[in-house]
């Protein structure tokens, strides 16, 4: 039986990519005129501010603590790779008072590599012929969830189709949206606990 599934709802964004960062663009399709998505190849995290949370995402890139990787890791959670990124203070930097460390900790880019597919309600998909590329654009649906999600209210559940799932603990659809976890995993991040983290219930549904 599959577990209880999870969307992750909201992540703070307290970080930038600083100015080490190394991303690769590749070459647009002559006939589309769409670009690959880039490859982060190096990550600097620079933070404006830090009060103790353990997951951080800087543009499209989610970061984990040092603490947030080790419980990942001592609970076997599956689906959940890390390198090691580069922290820096911008020069306003602020310590908040909830911090749990006197500076900010290591931290490291987390892929969430599992993956899975679902029916698009949120996102609608289209193939390039020549390239073979996909772009996506988000439905009205998929606006009303966004708006929800950052506001930290209810949104319309994320379907995932049953048989698509690589049974990691920590995955994503083939869509631009937000990564989903599992309820062992959605149980790690709330024993830390992590920090302005918000979860929303997605359904499994059949193909």
């Amino acid at each position: 039986m599959e577990p209880s599934i999870y969307t992750i709802g909201s992540v703070p964004a307290i970080a930038e990519l600083g100015p080490a960062t190394e991303v690769e663009h590749g070459e647009p399709c002559p006939a589309c005129d769409r670009e690959p998505p880039p490859r982060y190849t190096f990550v600097e995290l620079t933070f404006d501010a830090w009060s103790g949370e353990d997951l951080v995402i800087a543009m499209s890139v989610h970061t984990a603590s040092a603490r947030l990787r080790d419980a990942i890791e001592r609970a076997g959670l599956t689906g959940a790779r890390f390198e090691a990124v580069k922290v820096s203070k911008a020069d306003y930097f602020e310590l908040g008072d909830e911090a749990y460390s006197p500076d900010v900790p290591d931290f490291y880019r987390l892929d969430f590599a599992g993956r899975a597919h679902g029916p698009e309600i949120w996102w609608e998909s289209s193939r390039c012929e020549e390239c073979g590329l996909v772009s996506w654009k988000r439905t009205p649906e998929g606006t009303r969830a966004s708006a929800a999600l950052s506001f930290g209210e209810p949104a319309p559940p994320r379907r995932v189709y049953r048989g698509s799932w690589s049974r990691d603990d920590l995955f994503r659809l083939g869509d631009p949206g937000p990564p989903l976890v599992t309820e062992r995993a959605k149980e790690v991040f709330e024993r830390l606990p992590v920090r302005e983290v918000s979860f929303q219930p997605a359904e499994w549904v059949d193909e």
